[in-house]
């Protein structure tokens, strides 16, 4: 794969090769090995996992336990192996001499395994797509928006190799599991950011009409459905800890992750937002009661009026 490290002289050859030109032959080029794949988040290819996939001629990082991606505060997904690909020029860090000797930074490839962030969707099939596929698009789908390269979004026109990527609704579902999986028992960096991207989705679902509710496990649709109303943060996270723990019973959400992330917040602090929590639910339990006391004595009332 040293045929994919790139040298783009200026920002708009840079560009055209990371959105354009490097999706396309990399994902042709797994296909060709035999490895299943498809473009997962931001240019991040998910690949199946196989003894071949480990590009050839391409430089590891530098950076070792310092990576980025190993922080305990990262709020990115962690590939299983990632390379670096497109040179952006010196590391710009205020101590780059503890990454080696003419630290650089890079555009890089990173390959995840499908049962780390995409394992509640079908198995990723090998070349592309049937037409119509419910789980699987293409980038240059007609189905997408189309918007200037400038923006690295929305269908890739001039794609000339049709790279796989999931479909809004398989997208949504992975967003939703992984929120589960990373941000419960306890919040984390990495949980917040499937928490933003699924935002994200919501527009996706409200003004692209991109997927609709009926075309998500029910699951994932009542937790959409969820967000759609008004409520605070703390409504949220105690609604969040039932799903999660009715998902994990119901296996559809590992037990713990496999990505290691540092808990939001103090100790002192995350519990006495517990104990915050427990108390509003017990107010608003009683406050459900007491409606309901009062709704029951005027249909007394309302009863003992029409046999007067």
């Amino acid at each position: 794969m040293a045929e994919f490290r790139f040298g783009p002289k200026t920002r708009s050859d840079l560009e055209q090769v990371v959105y354009r030109t490097y999706i396309c032959q990399i994902s042709r080029f797994l296909d060709a090995h035999g490895i299943p794949n498809v473009l997962w988040g931001e240019l991040m290819l998910n690949a199946s996992h196989s003894p071949r996939d480990r590009p050839a001629g391409c430089p590891p990082c530098q950076s070792g336990s310092l990576c980025p991606f190993y922080h305990p505060y990262s709020s990115r997904a962690i590939p299983y192996a990632h390379f670096n690909l497109v040179d952006r020029g010196p590391l710009d860090f205020y101590k780059p001499e503890i990454f080696g000797e003419n630290p650089r930074e890079w555009y890089t490839l990173e390959l995840f395994k499908k049962s780390d962030v995409l394992w509640g969707a079908p198995e990723i099939p090998l070349g592309p797509p049937t037409p119509n596929d419910p789980d699987y698009w293409t980038v240059n789908d007609d189905r997408l928006p189309e918007v200037a390269i400038e923006y690295h979004l929305g269908r890739i026109v001039d794609a000339d190799y049709p790279v796989k990527i999931p479909s809004p609704a398989r997208f949504a579902e992975s967003l939703t599991l992984l929120y589960f999986r990373d941000n419960f028992p306890e919040e984390t960096a990495r949980g917040h950011h499937w928490d933003s991207l699924l935002m994200d989705m919501k527009v996706f679902l409200k003004k692209h009409r991109l997927f609709e509710l009926k075309d998500l496990p029910s699951r994932t649709r009542s937790w959409f459905e969820f967000l759609d109303k008004p409520p605070g943060n703390k409504t949220q996270g105690r609604m969040g800890r039932k799903f999660a723990m009715a998902m994990r019973r119901a296996g559809e959400v590992p037990m713990r992750s496999p990505w290691p992330s540092a808990v939001l917040g103090l100790p002192e602090w995350r519990e006495e937002l517990r104990q915050w929590g427990k108390k509003e639910e017990e107010e608003m339990r009683k406050e459900a009661e007491k409606v309901k006391e009062e709704m029951r004595k005027k249909q007394e009332e309302v009863k003992e009026e029409q046999t007067a």
